[in-house]
């Protein structure tokens, strides 16, 4: 390890802030060489420039290895910190928007995600097939599958299902696609 700590380092915050005095390779007198430039923690090594850690280093006269090391350390924790948000992954979630034909499903979808107005929508066509579509946020990604619910579409999602739902987290709609269509049959609708 790096560090001589008694303790977890629980962000990257809290590694950018180990004092100068916990890095492993440097001696006490290192140490104090740098808290008289204002360097006492790793973040410090990050804001000093090219020429400043030259000038550091033969001020110190440190192994040119072993400061370079820190510095280099310091900085990509410091990069990763910057870049945190970047890092964290997003949620995603999936919606299937199934029903009988000519219900609204893709009109109330135009309406809510595209902001759509009811002028928008009348003269909108069946869905054939499905529609896949995906919006992204901040904090967020929502893939929409909005199937056409002709019993033509409903028979090929049955009889098909791997060229709709390749995705195991899908494929429970298999299922409930095939009970609605069993249903419909029976209801002879």
């Amino acid at each position: 390890m790096f560090f001589e700590l008694d303790y977890y380092p629980t962000s990257l915050s809290a590694l950018l802030d180990i004092p100068i005095d916990k890095l492993r390779d440097f001696t006490q007198k290192d140490i104090s060489k740098f808290n008289k430039i204002d360097i006492k923690i790793l973040r410090d090594l990050t804001t000093i420039s090219e020429e400043e850690f030259l000038e550091l280093a033969t001020l110190t006269n440190m192994d040119l290895n072993i400061l370079n090391n820190a510095k280099v350390a310091a900085t990509l924790i410091a990069n990763a910190w910057t870049k945190r948000k970047e890092y964290i992954k997003k949620s995603q979630s999936k919606i299937v928007v199934a029903g009988l034909d000519y219900a609204g499903k893709t009109s109330l979808i135009n309406r809510l995600m595209h902001d759509h107005t009811y002028g928008d929508l009348i003269n909108l066509e069946p869905t054939i097939g499905a529609n896949i579509q995906e919006f992204e946020s901040d904090n967020l990604n929502l893939i929409i599958w909005d199937l056409g619910g002709q019993k033509s579409n409903l028979e090929e999602y049955i009889q098909e299902p791997e060229k709709f739902f390749i995705q195991l987290d899908v494929l429970f709609l298999y299922l409930m696609l095939k009970m609605m269509f069993a249903m419909k049959l029976l209801l002879n609708i």
